[in-house]
């Protein structure tokens, strides 16, 4: 069994434990460094709001630009989207998951 070391994040310190089924130590290692990147990932959490163009329903990617913080520039997994209408015109407010193109 390997186990993530504790490391902080941006929101909150958080330990993990892995179960491996493969008893070589180096498969184990290579597993648990895999997921600690996936879950130190930089990034946005939340969501935000767009217009209605361009298209986006849940289980696309979106690419996101911010040029004041440019490390967080990336594809993100949408994990849900909400439309709404009204007389001024119509938003999609989507929900982002995970970073998908996570720097090294």
């Amino acid at each position: 069994m390997a186990s993530l070391p504790k490391y902080p994040t941006a929101h909150q310190e958080q330990k993990k434990k892995l179960r491996c089924t493969d008893d070589n130590p180096a498969t184990a290692q290579k597993i648990a460094e895999e997921q600690h990147g996936r879950l130190s990932a930089t990034g946005y959490e939340g969501s935000i709001t767009v217009w209605l163009i361009p298209f986006v329903k849940p289980t696309m990617a979106v690419h996101l630009h911010d040029k004041d913080l440019p490390d967080r520039d990336g594809k993100y997994y949408v994990i849900a989207t909400e439309t709404t209408y009204s007389r001024s015109g119509g938003q999609r407010k989507i929900t982002l998951g995970r970073r998908l193109d996570v720097q090294k």
